[in-house]
């Protein structure tokens, strides 16, 4: 006989772990670190961007889901230091980074609604991704500093 509270639990479990992957929006899956480059970026005064910059060096180092972090911040723009260190943090890391890109390159935007007014078109984006792409491919790192 079927115990009805398993049976609830589990499909609470069910509702709250594919809802949002099916609609492309869980604020559940990034981690603190992601948020914080957000963040610092909406929150951002007189075009400074120190703390936008600190917090990708942050997620680069810290977070365990660093990579597929790195690719969902493209969707985003987070100023143009922060993005010029993020093609270098993602092209770095090399060709371990290609299946994320290829992936990214394949799917629409996804932005959190939270940070709608950060989202990049859909064009800007890929062409980044392209960019990244091709770089990596070559074997180069993009630098921020060229």
């Amino acid at each position: 006989m079927i115990n009805i509270g398993k049976l609830l639990l589990l499909m609470t479990v069910v509702f709250y772990v594919y809802t949002p992957t099916l609609y492309g929006q869980s604020d559940a899956k990034y981690g603190t670190y992601f948020y914080a480059v957000l963040d610092a970026h909406k929150n951002l005064k007189h075009g400074v961007e120190p703390k936008t910059i600190d917090r990708l060096y942050d997620l680069n180092d810290k977070s365990k889901n660093a990579n597929s972090e790195l690719v969902q911040l493209l969707d985003y723009y987070i100023g143009e230091g922060p993005s010029e260190i993020l093609d270098e943090l993602i092209s770095a890391k090399g060709r371990v980074m290609l299946p994320l890109l290829l992936e990214k390159r394949k799917r629409p935007l996804n932005c959190l609604s939270k940070y709608k007014s950060l989202c990049l078109d859909k064009d800007t984006r890929d062409e980044n991704l392209d960019m990244l792409i091709e770089a990596i491919n070559k074997g180069k790192v993009l630098k921020a500093d060229e």
